[in-house]
């Protein structure tokens, strides 16, 4: 009852103007109760507080630091109501707490203005600190993802729309969490966004809009057709050689867009060489194409160059680099061993799931099974896990190593256990030492 009417009586001092906002705004936890984890951890990421330009770096500004867009609310709760003696909070008399004087101005502050005392963000900072600035609770729910309404929309340039994002949380129930979400464009000559979610068509094409709230990333599509009428038998009667031309096709009707002619015969060697084996056509070659007039020639040219040791030399090549097929951290030996087993693969033409069940199941010896050399690269779990991510999903998880992900849904926690699946990889042998032994090692 006492900390019910000392909150009563210290918003009736701080947010005169406010009353009306009072009543609407809902916490994400109990009615009387705000949360730090739910309430005020995305208040502090909405206003930047804990952006890597502000008390989100390395070493903090002014003296304050926080965890990099919040990944550590325990750590930042320590930082806020613990450190500096505690004076960035005052349970007696909020409205003098630098965690509200500082963004509002009423303090000098580096940082700008950042909070307005009409603000329900305000309200709940200050209703928070009145209860006692009450710290993370791990009975409490969490976050489990987030939604980005609408999820693709066909717009016309110079229109808007406004999104909203939706927080699912572990106990089943959602939340509008609209206000306090990060809004970015992928491409701003298509679509910008502000930050209360509005959207505004400024081009045609496709774009994409993200939104970020607590370290979970909801992407949504806007579609901006050209003003082309282009006939539905334009697209039907296009020749079609399997499903990727079918999506191609696809959006190309969605956003108007006339299919392009087929190149030349001239145009198309040229990159045919240059797509599969890595060199140029010679004249004999651009000669002899050039005089075929069958009307299969395409295809059969596609066919010769796939099957020429050239395909197999340059391709190669190109999965050395992406498997780490260095001189820097294997021994010759071993070097050898690793690059025929890519080789040997290439020729073969196996399936991209099998040769990855091949390299992230590998073990035995080194110079017997090339594969294995993928580990012998680096040797801890958490670059075992980068090396895997990056050579087989396109995906950098290095800045998770350290917080949660600016821009992916990698946070921290899932980095680790990702890198704990590489954990009990073992070798025994030579241990990467490049000035001595033959490289082997037993994985």
């Amino acid at each position: 009852m006492r900390c019910r009417c000392a909150i009563a009586i210290v918003l009736g001092f701080l947010l005169p103007h406010a009353a009306a906002a009072a009543e609407d705004a809902a916490p994400a936890a109990l009615s009387d109760a705000v949360s730090f984890e739910l309430d005020v951890m995305p208040i502090l990421s909405k206003a930047g507080c804990n952006g890597g330009g502000c008390h989100g770096a390395l070493a903090g500004k002014g003296g304050f630091r926080l965890s990099l867009f919040g990944y550590d609310p325990a750590a930042d709760h320590l930082s806020i109501t613990r450190d500096a003696r505690g004076r960035r909070v005052d349970l007696a008399d909020p409205g003098t707490s630098l965690l509200l004087t500082k963004p509002t101005m009423a303090v000098a502050h580096k940082g700008g203005k950042r909070l307005d005392v009409d603000d329900e963000d305000y309200r709940l900072l200050a209703a928070w600190i009145a209860a006692g600035c009450p710290g993370p609770d791990a009975r409490e729910k969490k976050i489990v993802s987030i939604s980005l309404a609408p999820a693709e929309a066909a717009l016309a340039p110079g229109s808007t729309q406004q999104c909203a994002v939706t927080a699912t949380y572990s106990d089943g129930s959602t939340r509008d969490v609209t206000p306090w979400a990060r809004f970015t464009s992928t491409d701003e000559t298509i679509t910008t966004i502000d930050p209360s979610g509005l959207v505004t068509v400024v081009g045609h094409g496709e774009g994409a809009v993200t939104a970020w709230f607590s370290s979970q990333i909801a992407l949504a599509r806007v579609v901006v057709p050209f003003p082309h009428e282009i006939p539905p038998t334009v697209f039907a009667e296009t020749p079609r050689a399997n499903l990727i031309d079918d999506l191609v096709l696809e959006q190309l009707q969605k956003l108007r867009l006339r299919p392009s002619p087929p190149c030349d015969d001239a145009t198309f060697i040229r990159r045919a060489f240059i797509d599969t084996i890595g060199r140029l056509p010679t004249p004999e070659e651009v000669r002899g194409y050039l005089e075929d007039t069958s009307a299969t020639k395409r295809d059969r040219l596609v066919d010769q160059l796939l099957a020429r040791p050239e395909f197999v030399d340059y391709w190669t090549y190109k999965w050395s680099d992406i498997l780490l097929v260095s001189g820097s951290k294997l021994r010759p030996d071993a070097v050898n061993a690793y690059y025929q087993w890519i080789r040997d693969r290439v020729a073969k033409n196996t399936p991209w799931d099998r040769l990855v069940r091949e390299v992230v199941t590998a073990c035995g010896s080194s110079l017997e099974n090339g594969a294995t050399n993928f580990f012998a690269v680096h040797q801890d779990p958490e670059t075992m896990a980068e090396n895997v991510s990056q050579a087989f999903m396109s995906l950098s998880i290095n800045c998770a190593k350290c917080h949660n992900h600016p821009l992916e849904k990698w946070t921290n926690d899932q980095y680790y256990a990702f890198a704990n699946l590489f954990a009990r990889v073992r070798a025994k042998g030579w241990g990467g030492d490049s000035r001595s032994g033959d490289g082997r090692r037993t994985l």
